[in-house]
């Protein structure tokens, strides 16, 4: 779908992918809705449009994706303020890692609350508007750890694969509807999401965690610039599947042509990098 003179809402808009994306949407001529419980990333964000594009009708929310409630009260801003939404991208997401064995309930419960939660109260609110448009477009940004499970990131994979499940089977519901119902895997992307990451709180876990933010700084290599590029044209062919970044398309293949063993390829690979920067 064209993304001109639409309307589209991004959450996570505050920072990394979710703010390239706004200013690329602004870019093409849309008018451009900031969701983030960041406020002063979404000031940023607004700053950046109304300085470059000027002409962008561009509004922003302060938001918890995470709490119903607050959702519901966005949508209702929204809708006064725009009449319409036609795009709709749940962007935003947290990072956690440490092992099961380790890891308390509650580190699972915040993950799943912003990661899934929040994709699922995004959506349920905001579906009755984009079913009235012409044309409209769903994208949740899973991750390539939607793709595969990884060592000590049980409730990230899990909370992803969630967003992939929980995606596709919207897909097959909407199929006869007007809205196109996209997954996107983001692999490595230059955003300080591990630096904010929560762990389990063993010695062993928070090492992980520093080994994550070292292994993001040798190896994340896209740039949130690339990846909105890449997600617009991916909304203007009616993409039902994005993979971002060179990462994403192998990690997609491995899982495919090796789904019982590769594991074993990503141990290895990981444990060389490891050696690497140690």
């Amino acid at each position: 779908m064209q993304i001109k003179n639409k309307v589209m809402l991004v959450t996570g808009a505050g920072s990394g992918i979710g703010q390239a994306l706004a200013v690329s949407a602004a870019s093409e001529g849309a008018s451009v809705v900031l969701c983030d419980i960041d406020s002063k990333g979404l000031e940023e964000s607004f700053s950046i449009i109304n300085k470059h594009y000027p002409l962008s009708k561009v509004k922003s929310y302060v938001c918890d994706v995470s709490k119903r409630q607050m959702v519901e009260e966005l949508a209702k801003k929204v809708i006064y303020d725009f009449g319409d939404i036609d795009i709709l991208v749940n962007n935003a997401g947290v990072a956690s890692s440490g092992r099961v064995g380790e890891s308390d309930y509650e580190l699972y419960e915040w993950t799943f609350s912003v990661n899934f939660w929040g994709v699922l109260y995004m959506t349920k609110t905001f579906l009755p508007f984009l079913l009235t448009r012409p044309k409209a477009y769903i994208a949740n940004i899973s991750s390539v750890y939607g793709l595969v499970g990884m060592h000590s990131q049980s409730a990230y994979c899990a909370s992803k694969f969630a967003v992939r499940g929980f995606s596709e089977s919207l897909r097959m519901e909407l199929y006869d509807s007007n809205i196109t119902v996209s997954t996107v895997f983001p692999g490595g992307i230059k955003t300080n999401i591990a630096k904010n990451s929560r762990s389990a709180t063993t010695a062993a876990d928070q090492k992980i965690q520093e080994r994550a933010v070292k292994i993001e700084e040798a190896s994340f290599t896209t740039d949130p610039l690339e990846a909105a590029y890449l997600i617009i044209q991916g909304i203007k062919k009616d993409k039902t599947r994005i993979l971002i970044g060179k990462d994403a398309s192998q990690i997609d293949i491995i899982s495919r042509l090796k789904p019982d063993s590769y594991y074993i390829d990503i141990i290895k690979y990981y444990e060389n990098l490891i050696r690497s920067i140690d």
